[in-house]
């Protein structure tokens, strides 16, 4: 019966390493899988940060031009009412 016992003992053995090396193995792919997204998302965020600072350069462009119409409008009524 020892003999037995220690004969699964020695075939089991590399059974329970293979499974510890495919999870291992699963695990280091997840890892890269994981960093892979991180730098993905690392350079979405960084073109939604540029496409955002451009926004806001156009956006404040705008307003300048806004800003000069209205003053042409006030300079206009100015004129037109003699001031």
């Amino acid at each position: 019966m020892d003999k037995i016992w220690s004969l699964a003992k020695w075939l089991a053995l590399p059974l329970v390493v293979w499974i510890y090396m495919t999870g291992q193995a699963m695990n280091n792919d997840r890892a890269m899988d994981m960093k892979f997204m991180q730098q993905m998302l690392n350079e979405r965020a960084m073109q939604t940060e540029f496409v955002f600072k451009e926004l806001n350069v156009r956006i404040d462009a705008l307003h300048r031009q806004q800003e000069g119409m209205y003053h042409e409008m006030d300079m206009l009524r100015q004129e037109q009412h003699g001031e």
